[in-house]
């Protein structure tokens, strides 16, 4: 009798507490106090509303409570950016700063704390209208950095504001003139390769890789003999190239390791995988230096070929400027890092970072919820503290 006693009332517990629990991190998070921080968002590579290109970043400033300085509106990842915004029936909108007059650029610099660039490759034909093959490439619909995304950059650079960009702000189709514009002003240099991992290279099966990729490899090599994981590398002149796990890899995924200064300062983990795209960055060490870097783990015959290739083997994933009293905070993140498959409804319960581990899978190196929750929120964590 004591037992069943017991054993009811632990029901009782348990299940009250499963149910309180989600309304009480809730009701935290609404007696949070807010916080007015003027941010202007670039995000030229909107192709759903999902905007998964850059709802981490929103999950983030709706975890902190961040409204808008003007109206003191929360922020929204479907309106509060300047880029490409997805409509019905294919319809779309662009309201970047294309266009804009110098005098709307320095309010925008004026009212700003913040600028993040999150993409600017943005969205080609073939990409956006259903009936075109989406994996092929096509013509440019719209996107690349513009004169007045490249004016707006200098006059929060000059104003002492802190810039976050990240991949794919420099690659194409930003044109060589805007390059090395940004180039001179930040004291980095995109190398001409970007990267990115796939699960599988088998083209029978894995639906994910774009079909301009096949063929030019095709072209280049009259054979696609790839079925395993592996990490492919295109140029800027179209050629590619690829490393395969178990051929070139001794792992499947490239890592990023954090310096152990870094690690104690911002909570950063010392080493993760990264399952995304990728640029591969030089830098001015005079300037700049790097917080965490990219390594390949090839064996003998991948160092080889790498070498062949151009590309390095260790590389910077996250950029930051050196401290100077007449500088702005300037961070340039070598990957994909606001695009990852995250709810922004989980962001409004107050702790829930503490109950991330039931969100990502630590053991499957391809998720990139891990990446989310153990990397990209600490570090901008560090970057855009309260």
């Amino acid at each position: 009798m004591k037992i069943a006693w017991f054993l009811v009332w632990a029901f009782r517990i348990v299940f009250f507490s499963v149910l309180l629990t989600p309304l009480l991190m809730l009701l935290l998070w609404w007696l949070k106090p807010s916080l007015q921080k003027g941010i202007t968002i670039i995000d030229k590579t909107v192709l759903d509303k999902a905007f998964e290109e850059h709802a981490s970043l929103f999950w983030y400033m709706n975890s902190r409570k961040w409204i808008r300085p003007d109206n003191g509106d929360a922020y929204q990842a479907d309106k509060d950016y300047f880029g490409f915004f997805p409509g019905e029936k294919q319809a779309y909108t662009l309201k970047g700063l294309e266009g804009l007059p110098d005098r709307q650029l320095d309010s925008i610099a004026k009212a700003s704390e913040y600028l993040y660039i999150t993409d600017s490759y943005g969205i080609y034909h073939n990409e956006w209208f259903k009936d075109a093959d989406r994996e092929e490439r096509s013509s440019h619909l719209y996107g690349g950095l513009a004169p007045e995304d490249m004016s707006l950059l200098h006059k929060m650079d000059v104003g002492g504001k802190t810039i976050i960009c990240e991949f794919n702000t420099l690659a194409n189709p930003t044109t060589d003139t805007i390059r090395s514009a940004f180039e001179n002003q930040f004291g980095l240099r995109w190398t001409g390769w970007i990267g990115r991992y796939f699960e599988s290279l088998d083209s029978a099966t894995n639906k994910e890789l774009p079909h301009w990729l096949l063929q030019n490899y095709i072209k280049q090599y009259k054979k696609w003999p790839f079925q395993k994981a592996g990490i492919v590398f295109v140029n800027e002149n179209d050629r590619i190239e690829i490393l395969e796990y178990g051929e070139e890899l001794l792992e499947r995924v490239p890592k990023i390791y954090t310096k152990d200064k870094y690690v104690k300062e911002t909570g950063l983990p010392a080493r993760i995988y990264y399952p995304f795209w990728f640029d591969i960055m030089a830098y001015d060490t005079r300037q700049l230096e790097a917080l965490s870097y990219y390594y390949l783990p090839t064996n003998q015959r991948g160092d080889s070929l790498l070498k062949t290739y151009g590309i390095p083997g260790l590389f910077p994933a996250v950029l930051k400027r050196k401290s100077s009293p007449d500088r702005a905070a300037f961070y340039y993140f070598s990957g994909d890092y606001c695009d990852n498959p995250v709810s922004l409804k989980r962001s409004y319960f107050r702790g829930i970072r503490h109950l991330s581990e039931f969100y990502y899978d630590e053991t499957d190196n391809s998720d990139r919820q891990t990446f989310f929750w153990l990397y990209y929120l600490p570090l901008l964590d560090n970057i855009l503290k309260d």
